[in-house]
């Protein structure tokens, strides 16, 4: 997989960073298209960055297409009308520029870091393979067999990539974001030329997409450049909503994963609210820092440290833009039981859910989830990356500055509060990878078969 928020004001003062403590500056324009920019200055250094965000990633997807955005990230990188396949990269690269792309459950990315003189290229390109993108089977056929091995070596072949995909598709019953994003292999054999070409209409329009540029420019002369590049696109058709309804989970649910693995593995993911309540997803953040952020967390301390029951420990509060999972992995220590992990997992989870945090433990928190944020912003590719994605999450490129707020203001009431209402037996699901022997292992244990003479 290619890897890896009018005038918008995020006012970041608290921060002492030589550039973070000025605000940052967003500018929101409109096209007749109906794509929407946003622009930062940053003329800290000769560099641009510009992200494209299109709001489509595999909740949008169906059974029989599942991977398609995924695929559709490979192939925006092989040739349009003015551009040869493989040629994208090489013209970049030429010019002191690099390119990558992502895709999540919400959203397809692709993003290019270069010096401003080679604005002009990057301009043709994005808008190019946006209008043009050059759908062939010749095109189709070699990014499918990426995929395929992608998808072999990110899940079918990788414990926890499969824990992950197994989660979500016994937590989800109803939304569309129980599909891997991967998809599923036998779609990913059997997607058509046509599916491909009705997606990319479909999906892949300037209506449909988010631009963002930061560094050394100055708005209007890029602004001007942009609406000459990407106006003459034409604009798409109304994109079909996504059906995002996911009922109450009334008990939990449990699979096993049985396959050849070195130690047992846990995950377990609860049902959390997503973007749209932010005062939740700030209370849910600081628990999940206080859980597993660094050796002096509550998981690591209690699990890997004083019982020594586990090897590994991580929480995630995973937001979307639609109802979300929190989720917690743990591989068991050596010559430990998975029961007596999991159990004490959850007396730990219970201690938070009865006994309010500290003011040390909710400060150290709060601190760590600032800190991340301003890190996150002190490249012109990491503020890019922010205001796309908060303004395609939270429909507000700003959001972030909420959010910063919003943590800052967490209770240890609140911490106990959400851990209380989230950390439901009736709302888990839990999948145990339990550790098989290897093909041609003979168990020591077992009688050995006589020869035949």
């Amino acid at each position: 997989m290619r890897r890896l928020f009018p005038a918008l004001v995020l006012l970041l003062g608290c921060w002492t960073g030589p550039v973070l403590a000025q605000e940052l500056k967003i500018d929101r324009h409109s096209l007749s298209n109906g794509l929407t920019v946003y622009t930062h200055e940053d003329h800290t250094a000769p560099l641009m960055s510009f992200y494209v965000f299109y709001k489509v990633g595999s909740v949008n997807e169906r059974i029989g297409i599942t991977g398609v955005s995924h695929l559709f990230e490979h192939m925006m990188f092989n040739g349009s009308s003015r551009y040869k396949p493989k040629e994208f990269d090489f013209k970049l690269e030429g010019a002191g520029g690099s390119s990558n792309g992502y895709t999540d459950r919400d959203m397809t990315v692709y993003l290019e870091t270069f010096p401003p003189e080679a604005l002009d290229l990057v301009l043709d390109l994005e808008s190019d393979r946006m209008a043009t993108l050059a759908i062939t089977s010749q095109n189709l056929e070699q990014e499918r067999g990426i995929v395929k091995e992608e998808r072999r070596l990110r899940t079918d072949n990788d414990n926890e990539g499969k824990l992950d995909e197994l989660l979500y598709l016994l937590a989800y019953v109803s939304h569309p974001y129980r599909n891997p994003v991967v998809g599923f292999m036998d779609d990913l054999e059997h997607i058509t030329l046509e599916d491909t070409k009705a997606y990319y209409a479909t999906h892949y329009t300037p209506n449909n997409a988010i631009v963002v540029i930061t560094g050394d420019f100055r708005t209007p002369e890029v602004m001007t450049k942009v609406r000459k590049a990407f106006e003459p696109v034409k604009q798409g058709p109304t994109v079909p909503a996504v059906y995002g309804f996911e009922p109450v989970q009334e008990g939990e649910r449990r699979a096993t994963l049985e396959r050849e693995a070195e130690l047992p593995m846990l995950m377990i993911g609860w049902h959390v609210p997503g973007a749209p309540q932010e005062a939740e997803v700030a209370a849910l953040d600081v628990l999940q820092t206080v859980l597993s952020r660094g050796e002096s967390s509550r998981l690591y301390q209690s699990l890997i440290y004083r019982t020594e029951l586990a090897a590994q420990v991580q929480a995630f509060n995973y937001t979307l833009r639609g109802p979300a999972l929190f989720t917690i992995a743990l591989q068991v220590a050596p010559d430990k039981k998975v029961e007596e992990a999991e159990a004490a997992l959850y007396r730990e989870l219970e201690a938070l859910a009865t006994t309010p945090i500290d003011a040390a433990e909710l400060q150290t928190a709060r601190n760590q989830l600032r800190a991340d944020a301003f890190r996150s912003l002190q490249t012109m590719d990491g503020r890019a990356n922010q205001i796309g994605v908060h303004a395609l999450v939270y429909g507000d490129p700003t959001a972030l500055k909420r959010l910063i707020a919003l943590r800052e203001k967490v209770t240890a009431a609140d911490v106990q509060r959400v851990a209380k209402q989230y950390f439901t037996r009736e709302n888990r699901t839990v999948i145990t990878l339990i550790p098989q022997k290897s093909v041609g292992q003979v168990d020591a244990a077992a009688p050995k078969q006589e020869e035949s003479r």
